[in-house]
């Protein structure tokens, strides 16, 4: 989620939109709280507020559903409407690939969305496949990383269709989700991943960069459901460190999304 020519990404991006309405969107543009969509989950489990990867519910067992496609189009998603004490880690790009990440992801028993970029995934596909073997999923984040409101129908569908066409061979299934580049999408967007199998297009309601979240609006702790974005970087232990020692804090444990978005 980084412009490809900075190393860090620099910006903060909440963005909100339900699957319709005919304007592009980017993500530096702020959230709508009229405009954030959710997906429903079931009742909450007793919680004694110490996270644990196997409290909250049985992991890997479907939890909810990703919003229904409209007018073809698939639903825009940036916190899953839960009363389950979880949320959600997701990692962009794929242009830092530090074999210590392995190990993290592991020994934390986090199991994140990993959205990635074709052109990072292929220089070292074995690598993701390693993440993907200790609990992360394999997303879809464009081919090259453009900034999709805009492009053509044929353009768009280039970028998100034969990156899930590429990924299938390598993980053995194709990506479920897509994160639009810089949360930037319009229309098209929805609907080109609407016709290249995606479930749902993904992105935020929480930034960590140097050790430091930034939350949407005045927050200033994660809720329930709220989506955690990182980034594959130099900081990528302290990062995640920031994000788990949040998430004790405010009592919820890191869930795979696509339990929620199944």
């Amino acid at each position: 989620m980084r412009r490809l020519t900075r190393c860090l990404p620099g910006f903060l991006a909440v963005l909100v939109l339900l699957a319709g309405g005919g304007t592009a969107v980017r993500g530096e543009s702020g959230p709508d709280p009229d405009e954030v969509t959710t997906v429903s989950a079931g009742a909450p489990p007793s919680h004694s507020g110490q996270p644990d990867p196997f409290q909250a519910y049985p992991v890997g067992r479907k939890q909810a559903e990703a919003p229904p496609k409209q007018d073809g189009k698939v639903g825009l998603v940036t916190r899953i409407k839960t009363d389950k004490p979880v949320m959600f880690v997701t990692v962009d790009d794929g242009i830092v690939r530090d074999p210590k990440m392995i190990d993290l992801i592991r020994d934390s028993k986090v199991r994140p969305a990993l959205f990635l970029t074709e052109q990072y995934v292929r220089q070292d596909p074995k690598f993701f496949r390693k993440l993907r073997e200790v609990g992360a999923t394999i997303e879809n984040h464009t081919l090259t990383h453009p900034d999709l409101a805009g492009m053509t129908y044929g353009d768009q569908r280039r970028e998100i269709c034969e990156t899930a066409d590429k990924y299938r061979p390598l993980y053995g299934e194709r990506p479920q989700l897509l994160r639009p580049p810089y949360g930037s999408y319009d229309d098209t967007t929805l609907r080109v991943a609407a016709d290249c199998g995606m479930k749902a297009a993904v992105n935020w309601t929480a930034l960590v960069e140097d050790g430091q979240l930034r939350f949407q609006g005045i927050a200033d702790q994660l809720y329930p459901g709220d989506i955690v974005l990182m980034h594959f970087t130099e900081n990528f232990e302290q990062d995640l460190k920031a994000v788990l020692d949040q998430a004790k804090q405010d009592g919820l444990t890191p869930a795979s999304l696509r339990d929620f978005l199944g």
